[in-house]
């Protein structure tokens, strides 16, 4: 396998025996003929299903190392393909015996106490409802009693009036059980969790703070010359077989100094979103750029992604560097990439270096991409040789190229394919119609004979092979090779 980051046509070509492979044959039109060669950004799960999310907002593993997803996924211990599990909506939290479910809705949110059976997860229990919508929810492990935790089984960050709200284990409201309004650092709160250890709670901050503060049982702060408030990275908190994590450019352990961070962590490229879960044999890490998976023998080596793209508003293939743009996000990958890989850009890639905008046109020219802003009108160049942080105005700048690309339209083999509106058509070049693909796509992007398309109802870009009749390894019309697409 070739190394990451480096184009493979060898490797490529092993994703076509793969795809032909699976035995289908597409139907075509007689002078030009599509290959299926494979799926990029979506890893698809158990029977034939397509995971619908690019990021995930957290994954909660339970006792017998189960690792549950976002819209009712779920990991069997040692497992990497998902399977359909009926949960309700919303994200769970595991105190080491009982799984919650934390609900949201326009007007409440609730959590429930659930069951856990063999065939998953049912039976609702008593419902905990409030007023707030953007809280951050913490359930204190099983039989802690010490601290915070003595009288308060759930708590909930509300960072926006600088607060830790509290519950008992009936659902009484305890009100505010922390108030850090005043604290210089206030508006920076972005995480919460029970120290297993104390019972305390622990309030962490982002990445301009990058501290972790810790309240005790009466609500003050517990200061501790060099090792309260913690250094830890930006980001949120977990609590994992008995250790809180640091969940922001990797998974840290609480208590690490910043310096010895990357020693002792997990992950790497994308931001942790709220969710770390041991599987059996690694941690299964929740990031903007999907589920993924890090061995314990390899903590910095990411070996599978869970999930899909969604939202695509422009693509584009450059000397088989694959550009997907949802919005202001940048994903990255090669053209012969396996469909559940991880995304070869990292964290900070976004276009014009802002988190707002919309991409909507990219245009191609000596390996670099000219990437169109909706919003601002504005033109960025992104130059994905640069990796150096030091060097990293070099790799996305405004510039003033004039982005031509219509995202619907990719020229190639002196034509040009389109994405109507049930189908993809490549017209020759006197613009004849030669082949048509039955895919509804919305973005496409050509070089030389490879076409890939992104279609929305399937959260995937498609690859496909582009060639005429006479260089088809046999003989008859259509030519029968390659595999059809997944239904």
């Amino acid at each position: 396998m070739a190394a990451a980051g480096v184009f493979s046509p060898l490797r490529l070509a092993a994703c076509a025996l793969l795809a032909l492979a699976a035995g289908g044959i597409p139907s075509v039109a007689s002078a030009f003929h599509a290959e299926f060669m494979g799926m990029l950004g979506q890893s698809g799960a158990g029977e034939g299903k397509f995971i619908p999310w690019t990021g995930a907002s957290w994954c909660t593993g339970d006792a017998d190392s189960n690792v549950y997803l976002p819209g009712g996924w779920m990991l069997p211990r040692g497992e990497t393909t998902p399977v359909r599990r009926k949960v309700p909506d919303g994200m769970l939290l595991f105190d080491g015996r009982t799984m919650y479910v934390w609900q949201r809705s326009r007007k409440q949110m609730s959590l429930s106490e659930l069951k856990v059976v063999p065939e998953g997860l049912a039976k609702d229990g008593q419902q905990w409802t409030w007023s707030e919508w953007e809280w951050i929810p913490a359930v204190a492990p099983d039989g802690l009693a010490r601290g915070v935790a003595e009288r308060a089984k759930v708590v909930a960050l509300d960072a926006k009036r600088g607060h830790v709200v509290g519950w008992r284990a009936d659902g009484k409201s305890l009100g505010a059980v922390i108030d850090f309004s005043g604290e210089s650092w206030a508006r920076s709160a972005c995480g919460v969790s029970f120290d297993p250890a104390s019972g305390d709670v622990l309030v962490s901050t982002k990445w301009e703070v990058r501290k972790v503060f810790r309240f005790g049982k009466d609500g003050r702060e517990v200061r501790k010359e060099g090792i309260w408030p913690a250094s830890a990275y930006g980001g949120s908190l977990a609590c994992e077989r008995g250790r809180v994590w640091a969940l922001g450019g990797f998974a840290t352990p609480i208590g690490m100094l910043i310096s010895d961070a990357k020693a002792g962590s997990f992950g790497s490229r994308a931001y942790l979103a709220g969710g770390i879960a041991w599987g059996g044999s690694g941690y299964w890490l929740a990031t903007t750029q999907g589920v993924q998976y890090y061995p314990s023998t390899d903590p910095k080596t990411c070996r599978k992604r869970i999930g899909g793209l969604t939202g695509v508003t422009a693509l584009a293939l450059c000397r088989g560097r694959v550009l997907a743009v949802s919005g202001f996000k940048m994903h990255v990958m090669w053209l012969d990439d396996l469909a559940d890989e991880p995304f070869k850009s990292d964290m900070h890639d976004i276009v014009g270096n802002r988190w707002r905008g919309e991409a909507d046109g990219i245009d191609v020219e000596d390996g670099k991409f000219y990437i169109r802003d909706r919003e601002s009108g504005e033109t960025w160049c992104f130059d994905p040789e640069v990796t150096q942080w030091a060097f990293r105005a070099k790799r996305m700048f405004r510039c003033d190229h004039r982005v031509s690309a219509d995202r619907r339209r990719a020229k190639m083999m002196g034509g040009v394919a389109v994405a109507e509106k049930d189908e993809i058509v490549v017209y020759g070049p006197d613009g004849r119609r030669e082949c048509a693909i039955p895919e509804r796509a919305t973005s496409l992007a050509a070089e030389g004979c490879w076409l890939i398309a992104y279609v929305p109802g399937k959260s995937a870009i498609l690859k496909y092979r582009i060639s005429k009749s006479e260089d088809c390894p046999q003989t008859g019309s259509p030519c029968r090779i390659g595999a059809s697409p997944p239904p």
